[in-house]
């Protein structure tokens, strides 16, 4: 599944993004449920650096 960002904001070292809410978990949900293997964290990883650097459609 894929979520839409609307908007990415810096301040300092900290940063977030604005994304849809379609009605689901958080991935903090997710994780105290769910093992995530590391390639999935790693593919997550690679989506929000793409985000941040302007690289990801949104």
């Amino acid at each position: 599944m894929n979520v839409n960002f609307h908007a990415k904001f810096t301040k300092g070292n900290s940063y977030a993004l604005v994304m849809e809410d379609y009605g689901g978990i958080s991935l903090q949900g997710y994780v105290k449920t769910n093992r995530l293997e590391i390639t999935d964290i790693l593919l997550i990883a690679l989506q929000i650096t793409d985000i941040f650097n302007g690289d990801a459609a949104g």
